[in-house]
């Protein structure tokens, strides 16, 4: 994914439409059961079996079910640049509630070829 020049400060900042379809591809992933990425998008890192794990008992331990994300996700999703990567911070979407507390957490860096790694790192209620 060819990146755009992107803020490096410390204001949060809402996700970029260049990002916002790779999230939607992870949290499909996710609903599918592959919390491990195994089938991943271009530009996205594989997570660890542990990580995996936790992310599948953070999503199933919420009490309703994760749905795709919704429009409405992306007013209150944000981002911030970091000192090395951006700091994404998703909310997700259950079929219960819509968008909720419930987080996916990525870093973001600048890979070669003026493209974007993306790495999960958690799903949380912040």
């Amino acid at each position: 994914m060819l990146k755009p020049s992107l803020p490096k400060d410390s204001l949060e900042r809402p996700v970029p439409l260049v990002w916002k379809g790779i999230f939607v591809e992870i949290v499909s992933r996710f609903i599918s059961g592959d919390y491990a990425l195994s089938s991943r998008p271009v530009g996205v890192c594989e997570i660890t079996p542990d990580r995996a794990e936790f992310i599948a008992a953070q999503i199933a331990s919420y009490g309703d079910d994760l749905i795709e994300l919704s429009d409405e996700t992306w007013s209150r999703s944000v981002y911030v640049w970091m000192d090395g990567y951006w700091e994404v911070i998703i909310d997700l979407c259950m079929k219960d509630q819509g968008v909720s507390d419930l987080a996916l957490l990525a870093k973001i860096y600048e890979g070669e070829d003026e493209k974007f790694i993306f790495k999960v790192e958690s799903v949380y209620v912040p």
